[in-house]
């Protein structure tokens, strides 16, 4: 009776103890596995630091790896050594998870660093090319500015040229009329001259007296000095002359229509015998030489008298 009690209480202990020992093991297995709990967390982790679409589908994989291998964790005691290869290959497999997340992480950087880098050189290109627009544009105008300037120097230049053709033309033509009024004047001296010569006799007959002057009716008379004509031109260029040269006086016309120069008869004669300013003795009084004509090529004795006939 002693001997079956001892027996039985032996088995027991035995028992005890095995179920003791699986008891720990299998409590020992489940601290070294992670439960549902780590793997959501890693899966989460995973997930947070995916980088794009492939990394996220790269991390399932491997938590399904894990998954897999994990579940025979609950087939019993049978099983227990693959535990322990189930928490080492897990643990590795988070390193290569945790390193390969460092890998895409420093390729993002490195990406971030290459967008930036280029934005930088897009706008350093910008910058220049606009910039090189600028000194374009500067230039353009620059060219529009000169091209401006030559264009108004030219039509200066042929401006110019006209008011230079047209003072020319102005100066002939009063040339031209100049000339036609002493051709005019020479005409009638030389006609007076041949008319005198036809009755000089007479004339100096009649003058020898002391009577009569010249007339318009007349046109030519023997005065004292010789033979005598009249012109009527404008005094105002002989007038300003004599008072260049320092000779003061009055231009008025007299109530027969002569001109005076002061008290003295305004008479036309050559300076080579009745210099500019001497006196002269007329039919009409005395006269002041204040100007000559082309008539003393015929006769430089003749005294040509300015009157406004």
């Amino acid at each position: 009776m002693d001997k079956e009690l001892l027996s039985s209480l032996r088995s027991l202990v035995v028992f005890t103890l095995v179920l003791s020992l699986s008891c720990g093991i299998i409590l020992d297995a489940n601290a070294q596995t992670p439960n549902s709990s780590s793997v959501s967390d890693l899966t989460a982790k995973t997930e947070e630091s995916s980088l794009d679409e492939s990394t996220a589908q790269r991390n399932k994989d491997f938590e399904q790896i894990f998954i897999n291998k994990h579940i025979q964790v609950k087939e019993g005691p049978a099983v227990l050594p693959d535990k322990v290869v189930n928490a080492a290959y897990a643990n590795r497999i988070n390193r290569e998870m945790s390193d390969q997340s460092a890998d895409y992480a420093s390729k993002a950087a490195q990406d971030v660093a290459q967008q930036e880098l280029t934005r930088i050189q897009e706008e350093k290109e910008a910058e220049e090319a606009e910039k090189a627009a600028e000194e374009e544009a500067q230039k353009e105008a620059e060219e529009e500015a000169q091209k401006a300037a030559e264009e108004a120097s030219k039509l200066a230049a042929e401006q110019a040229a006209q008011e230079e053709a047209e003072r020319q033309a102005q100066e002939e033509a009063a040339a031209q009329q100049a000339a036609a009024e002493e051709a005019q004047r020479q005409a009638q001296a030389q006609a007076a001259a041949e008319e005198s010569q036809e009755s000089s006799s007479n004339s100096q007959t009649s003058n020898s007296s002391g009577s009569g002057h010249l007339t318009a009716y007349s046109g030519v008379f023997y005065g004292p000095s010789g033979l005598e004509t009249y012109y009527n031109l404008d005094m105002s260029i002989v007038i300003s002359n004599m008072r260049a040269l320092g000779y003061s006086g009055d231009y008025w016309v007299r109530d027969d229509g002569v001109k005076m120069f002061g008290s003295y008869v305004i008479v036309a004669a050559d300076f080579c015998i009745h210099p500019r300013g001497s006196l002269v003795e007329t039919s009409l009084g005395t006269g002041i030489v204040c100007d000559t004509g082309s008539f003393i090529y015929y006769n430089p004795y003749q005294l040509d008298i300015a009157v406004s006939w």
